[in-house]
């Protein structure tokens, strides 16, 4: 402990404490517990001094050194009364608040955007419906952000997938996640710690990327920070404004170009999506207000002079063709087994595939993504797709897969030449039997699936069917992740329907979102 405390708290007791350094004193003791302690420790040992001289001098008849301390004391009590009393309320406060347990004012209260979904855990001797977090809790955030609002004035927006634990009211540990904090003056030395590093703030705007598989990152927008390595070589260096590194395994510091873009000041309105809404064809994206895109950019297969724009469910639709086969973006799509939501509305004439075709059954892909596996490794889910199976004189087969795992449905009819919204939510949880969550909505309505896969299926270490969606072919619309079945014309997987409001979201939409997507083509929260 620092040695000016110990010497202002031993002049409050012996009365010299100036106003000006009582109240230094007193918000210092509101900010550290440790201060406190020892506050508690000199009075105990005033007291009890004091106690034991007066109660030997009265014994013996004696008037010594007690009496002649008392008297001094009782000079000073005047010039300090005003001091004690308030000394007297500060420190009632905090026995109290640490006395009546749980304080909604000192504990972390915390706000989330619309559509976010989280566990909130504490440790075993707190109430576990407690709706804020304290010392020791734990928020897994599924999808969706939080802001949380610390009582030093300190704000930070989290956003999914994310595993956060709160240390101390000045200290948190982010064990994944996308951060970005505020620190405003008078809270300096407020800490982040990741799995690679320790940020320490010196007064700034800061945000951090914690990732279990790529190195973490801290980007400073504004001020400065303290960064020191966790492992290796154990590094410490200091960030200024428009500075950012990563942190690897060594120890070691990687520049990197800092990215505020990355990182959201404030709660969405909604969650994370494109949106691509096909009125125009100079312009078919209506939004993207994804973190990771990036420079995100698409390209259709033709010109835009040459896309068929035709009549759609709200507004446009874009027509695959001959003259628009696909669309190709630069996006690397939901990975791993974060939830994602498909939504789409579809118009597609029959198209029954005649007994006989060479080349075998043929698939229609309306979205895909990720890392397409053949031969031994067929039974990995690596991939995302929303596709179609043809199969002789019936309606196409909806399918949702993952690769060696997948979801289909018997029941409905996309091939009538009507327009069909089509959802599906993949919930990044699991059953009783460690299968995937996933929906399927037709026209608003949850149909029932059944899932199949190809040979054995590839479980985790907790019997879950392992899912690991990879960064590998970018989103695709209209074309499957097979290379070469796009270039042979007798195996080609052209999709030969109409599309509208194309939405890919960075999270689960439940049943009542899924329904206003259906009939106002809008998402929650906007």
């Amino acid at each position: 402990m620092n040695k000016k405390w110990n010497e202002l708290i031993q002049d409050l007791i012996d009365g010299v404490m100036s106003p000006e350094d009582f109240e230094r004193l007193q918000d210092a003791m509101v900010a550290d517990p440790e201060l406190r302690h020892l506050y508690y420790q000199y009075i105990s040992m005033q007291q009890n001094l004091e106690f034991r001289l007066a109660k030997s001098t009265v014994n013996s008849g004696v008037v010594g050194l007690a009496e002649s301390r008392l008297k001094r004391q009782r000079k000073r009590s005047y010039r300090i009364a005003a001091l004690a009393a308030a000394a007297a309320v500060a420190m009632t406060f905090f026995v109290l608040s640490l006395v009546l347990g749980p304080n909604a004012e000192r504990n972390l209260a915390f706000s989330s955007s619309p559509g976010s979904k989280y566990e909130l855990t504490h440790v075993a001797s707190d109430d576990q419906s407690l709706a804020s977090l304290k010392p020791g809790s734990r928020l897994k955030l599924l999808q969706g952000a939080v802001e949380l609002n610390f009582g030093s004035g300190v704000r930070s927006v989290i956003e999914a997938p994310a595993d956060i634990t709160l240390h101390d009211y000045d200290k948190l540990f982010m064990d994944t996640g996308r951060g970005w904090f505020h620190v405003p003056a008078g809270a300096e030395g407020f800490t982040v710690k990741t799995r690679e590093f320790e940020v320490v703030d010196l007064g700034t705007k800061f945000g951090v990327l914690a990732s279990p598989k790529d190195p973490d990152q801290v980007h400073v927008m504004k001020g400065k920070v303290a960064v020191t390595a966790k492992y290796g070589e154990m590094h410490a260096c200091e960030l200024v404004e428009n500075m950012a590194v990563e942190v690897r395994a060594s120890g070691r510091y990687t520049p990197v170009t800092v990215a505020p873009e990355r990182f959201s000041t404030e709660l969405p309105k909604t969650l994370p999506h494109l949106h691509f809404a096909f009125d125009d064809g100079q312009q078919l994206l209506a939004s993207n207000t994804l973190k990771d895109a990036g420079d995100f950019s698409y390209q259709g297969s033709a010109g835009s002079e040459d896309l068929s724009i035709v009549d759609g469910p709200f507004a446009g639709a874009l027509q695959f063709d001959q003259n628009c086969e696909f669309i190709e973006t630069n996006w690397e799509g939901v990975l791993n087994d974060n939830p994602r939501t498909v939504a789409m509305w579809v118009k597609m004439p029959q198209t029954r595939l005649e007994p006989g075709r060479k080349g075998g059954l043929r698939d229609a892909y309306l979205v895909a993504w990720g890392r397409q596996n053949l031969g031994k490794m067929m039974n990995f889910n690596q991939k995302w797709t929303v596709h179609l199976d043809f199969q002789a004189q019936r309606s196409p087969i909806l399918n949702m897969s993952f690769g060696g795992f997948w979801y289909y449905t018997r029941d409905i009819v996309v091939d009538d030449d009507q327009w069909h919204h089509i959802a599906v939510v993949h919930s990044g949880q699991y059953d009783d039997e460690g299968l995937p969550k996933v929906a399927l909505y037709f026209d608003g309505q949850q149909v029932e699936i059944f899932s199949d896969r190809h040979g054995p299926t590839r479980l985790d270490e907790k019997g879950k069917v392992e899912l690991g969606t990879y960064a590998e072919a970018p989103m695709v619309i209209g074309k499957s992740l097979y290379p070469f079945r796009n270039t042979k014309p007798e195996n080609s997987d052209r999709l030969e329907a109409a599309l509208d409001e194309l939405y890919i979201i960075e999270g689960a939409l439940d049943a009542e979102a899924v329904q206003q997507l259906y009939q106002e083509n809008r998402l929650i929260g906007l």
